[in-house]
């Protein structure tokens, strides 16, 4: 996470503060951090070219479904 990164996160509490939609301190970018944490079943990271899926039995449907989507990220 950048600077910048923090300052639009900033800007925009301060909108939604405004609107009268969240009050106090908000850590948008930690709260948006534990939302995908506990959606998100897989994901490719590029950086380190690795992929990261939330089970082990390819067995599953789902499981399969979601391995081969994120490697079309890859």
């Amino acid at each position: 996470v950048t600077k910048a990164d923090r300052r639009e996160a900033e800007r925009i509490a301060g909108q939604l503060r405004a609107l009268g939609l969240i009050e106090g301190p908000v850590d948008l970018i930690q709260s948006e951090r534990d939302l995908g944490a506990t959606h998100t079943v897989a994901f490719y990271d590029q950086e380190k070219k690795a992929l990261y899926v939330r089970g082990t039995d390819l067995s599953d449907t789902d499981t399969r479904i979601t391995l081969v989507h994120e490697l079309t990220h890859a």
